[in-house]
Parts: C-alpha cells; structure tokens; sequence
C-alpha cells in the first residue's frame, strides 16, 4: 500500500525521504510544500486538504491538535509520532522510522484519524503484540494519548 506522508521539520531529513520513497510511499516535506516556518496548526489543515498522514516528532503540539479535531467531530489522515529522548541509541534510527510504518502497514490497521506511535512499531508485529497489548486492544482518545505516550 502506498502512503500519502507529510514529514514535519522535525522528520524531513533527506535520507528519511529517500527510504520512505525507495519502500513506495509518496512523500511531501513541509519545505517542499511551502510550509517551512508556519504553524502546526496550518500544517495540519494542509495534511488534511492533501489527504497526507503526518510524520512527526512534535507529538504534543500535534495531539492537541487532533484532539480539537476530534472534538469538533471532523476526521484526520492520521499521525505518526516518533518519541525522541535526545539519547544516542535510544532515540528511532531513520531506518527504524522506516521499518516501523512497513510494519505499520503489515498490521492492517484502519489510518483514517488515528494516531500511531512509531516507536512501538519497531520491533516485529508478534513481539509488539506482547509488550503493548493495549495498542491491539482499544482505542484511545488524543488527549488519552498524551498520557499514555512514552
């Protein structure tokens, strides 16, 4: 399946783009669509607009956003959250980003409106099933998500 991707400032690096490109995904930088330096929230009403699912590591900002959205009962194409700690070796690798959405994608999951955190998705889908269960298991709310997020 192909993926319609907008990579926030934060994701855009251009070897990122080019494994995502190489595993089939159509993939849009905030810099190549114009957006450099404008708001999250401008950001995410063009994702929306272009049917594009965001790759970010601003989780909050963007939680928050969903969460307006959802309160307002309109739909989102879906994020995908890369939690960082600013530890080397510990923070998702662009190869780990890009293996995470390809398991993402092997799980068949529903996109439309959710949020995805990566980083969780970058072991393989049966070690994931028994180290998060709750991801498989319910639904969780944007404003549940930022408690329930690494």
């Amino acid at each position: 399946m192909t993926l319609k991707l907008l990579l926030d400032e934060d994701s855009q690096s251009r070897q990122l783009v080019i494994l995502l490109t190489k595993d089939g995904h159509d993939v849009l930088t905030v810099n190549d669509a114009g957006l450099a330096s404008k708001s999250d929230k401008e950001i995410f009403e063009f994702a929306i607009k272009k049917k594009r699912i965001i790759l970010t590591s601003n989780c909050r900002d963007f939680l928050l956003l969903a969460q307006e959205y959802v309160n307002a009962s309109k739909r989102y194409p879906g994020l995908f959250l890369v939690y960082k700690d600013n530890k080397r070796g510990k923070d998702m690798s662009r190869a780990e980003i890009a293996k995470a959405i390809a398991n993402v994608e092997s799980a068949g999951l529903s996109l439309q409106s959710e949020i995805i955190t990566l980083n969780h998705y970058s072991q393989s889908l049966l070690l994931q099933r028994l180290q998060f269960p709750e991801i498989f298991t319910r639904k969780a709310t944007p404003a549940q998500f930022l408690r329930l997020s690494p």
